[in-house]
């Protein structure tokens, strides 16, 4: 009888871990920021397209760190639209300008539906809105769809997946950008403030060397704000 518990407890422990995160899209705003994914890291770089289904994936959270690797991971989401409208949804990963190629299989009912690769260092085909990956879905009345995004790195992993409608969606585009426009406007007042000072001082060889050692940290600040942007 012992035994037979102890069957019992693993078989439920193995489905528990088999089961797949299912995100719901219900009649109410969408801005989903913390939720659990999959994920699974292609350590031999032999998964593909037309295997990826068939492996094991692990519970992770929206936003996450693999550390330095430059193995590529999979992440899966599944997306279930439980109303009778179409649903068009906007998935934003803020940390994509650490990938170097993102590529998205998109699948229903068990079937490769659509499937688009970005080079993200590529202006022309990077899906970057500032410095987020922004993937549009279309999802119709009563669907479900499962995502698979391979993400390669430079030398790191670093993901934060968001789930947004079109409201959200822009919102939460025109919020990460506040903070860099404000350093913008910052770093723009002191340039004119320094120049101004350049024009009409007479000792203008101090603020000369003044405007170059500050290069240094304006360039630092200008760099801050791309990875805001």
């Amino acid at each position: 009888m012992y035994f037979n518990y102890k069957i019992l407890i693993f078989l439920l422990s193995f489905t528990v871990l088999r089961a797949t995160q299912i995100i719901n899209i219900d009649y109410s705003e969408l801005k989903k920021e913390n939720f659990t994914l999959e994920y699974v890291v292609d350590t031999k770089a032999s998964l593909t397209n037309k295997n990826i289904q068939n492996q094991v994936f692990h519970p992770i959270s929206n936003c996450n760190s693999l550390g330095y690797t430059i193995n590529p991971i999979w992440i899966k989401l599944k997306i279930e639209n439980t109303t009778k409208l179409n649903k068009n949804i906007f998935i934003h990963n803020d940390l994509a300008y650490f990938s170097k190629i993102i590529s998205i299989y998109e699948y229903q009912n068990n079937r490769l539906f659509d499937q688009n690769i970005y080079t993200i260092q590529n202006k022309n085909n990077n899906s970057l809105l500032g410095s987020t990956f922004v993937y549009p879905l279309n999802l119709q009345a009563y669907t479900t769809k499962t995502l698979y995004f391979k993400i390669e790195p430079f030398t790191m992993n670093l993901f934060n997946f968001k789930i947004y409608d079109e409201k959200n969606h822009i919102h939460a585009l025109i919020n990460k950008n506040i903070l860099a426009n404000i350093i913008v406007i910052i770093l723009f007042t002191l340039a004119f403030y320094n120049a101004l000072l350049f024009i009409l001082t007479k000792n203008k060889i101090f603020f000369l060397l003044r405007f170059i050692s500050n290069k240094f940290f304006t360039k630092l600040w200008l760099y801050v704000w791309y990875l805001l942007s």
